[in-house]
């Protein structure tokens, strides 16, 4: 009996593993392949690594997102940069200002001294003794091309002949008509009228061509026509004033009687400005202020309406680290380049 029940169990398990397995006839199951690589699609954007990010490359022209706002087509294009970092004379440590002369030489201002450069950007004489001078907050260059120099620590405008030699001292430190605390931006008018931004006075002061003080305008305050911390001055050419302030995020226009007009800078976020620095008009009339903190470059046209915007934050061709100053000369802007050592270069759109 015990033996008729194992040979049942057998010969159950066996018809089980036949039904399990669709009888015999049925064929086994196709074996599904492993995923296969794909062959590269050669019109396909490259894959970024799941690792490592993609490597900033130089561009030789800034990228379409280079320029932003109501009118990118407005944006210069990239021309050139020059300098090298450095403490040598004829390299650069973080510069500041810029200005250029009649001739079309360059005077560029760091954190050491002041130094010459042909139109081309070679060196050719730092000023000051032994191509020492200090720190150098506002430079300009007459008509006659005789140097104006803001020195900070003495509170005094110093003068120098082309060749870097100093010649005469404008001003002396106080609170006075012609008196200074801290110069810093300067720039001259089409008459070759001076004006000299008086940050430690909260105010603007102008000079005649001798030096010869003519008026000052502005006071300590956040108000139209107040300031906390100028910083640079533009002139256009109906002889309006335009004043950077850095700490209060603005610019300032004012008439030539020193009048206040306008205020531009904080109207809505895309115009929105921080570390207002230098400021210069071209022949159209546009304004263009150094945003610093945004490594940008902003315009506007004369009555302030936001146009466009251009810089992104690197080292590449048409990028910015901690720009400071502007100048436009013969259709071409300079910008002062501080975090990367250099003056770059854009022309502009007639």
């Amino acid at each position: 009996m015990r033996r008729q029940w194992i040979l049942l169990l057998v010969v159950a398990g066996l018809a089980w593993i036949v039904a399990a397995c669709g009888g015999r006839n049925t064929p086994a199951p196709a074996l599904v392949p492993l995923p296969q690589a794909q062959p590269a699609n050669p019109l396909a954007a490259p894959a970024t690594p799941a690792v490592r990010a993609a490597q900033p490359t130089p561009i030789p022209m800034p990228t379409p997102e280079w320029a932003r706002g109501p009118k990118p087509e407005l944006a210069p294009e990239f021309v050139r940069a020059f300098g090298e970092p450095g403490t040598e004379l004829g390299q650069l440590s973080q510069p500041t200002v810029l200005a250029i002369a009649p001739d079309g030489s360059l005077y560029v201002g760091d954190n050491k001294t002041l130094q010459k450069f042909s139109p081309d950007g070679k060196f050719l004489l730092a000023f000051g003794p032994e191509g020492y001078t200090g720190f150098t907050s506002g430079v300009a260059v007459g008509p006659d091309g005789t140097v104006y120099r803001s020195d900070p620590q003495a509170s005094v405008v110093k003068l120098y002949g082309p060749d870097g030699r100093e010649i005469d001292t404008l001003g002396e430190p106080g609170s006075g008509p012609g008196q200074f605390r801290q110069p810093f931006g300067l720039t001259f008018d089409a008459q070759g009228n001076l004006y000299v931004v008086d940050r430690g006075n909260f105010r603007v002061q102008k000079f005649d061509p001798n030096g010869k003080f003519l008026m000052a305008f502005g006071e300590r305050g956040d108000k139209n026509g107040q300031f906390i911390n100028p910083r640079d001055v533009a002139v256009d050419a109906q002889g309006n004033i335009y004043v950077t302030d850095l700490s209060s995020y603005l610019s300032q226009k004012f008439d030539p009687q020193g009048k206040f007009l306008n205020r531009f800078g904080q109207s809505h976020a895309g115009e929105t400005m921080w570390l207002v620095r230098g400021i210069a008009i071209d022949d159209a009339g546009r304004i263009y202020v150094v945003d610093g903190f945004h490594a940008r470059v902003q315009v506007f046209d004369a009555d302030g309406n936001y146009l466009v915007e251009f810089g992104l934050p690197g080292s590449a061709n048409g990028q910015f680290r901690d720009p400071e100053d502007l100048v436009i000369r013969d259709g071409l802007l300079y910008v002062v380049d501080k975090g990367n050592d250099r003056i770059q270069v854009f022309r502009l759109k007639e």
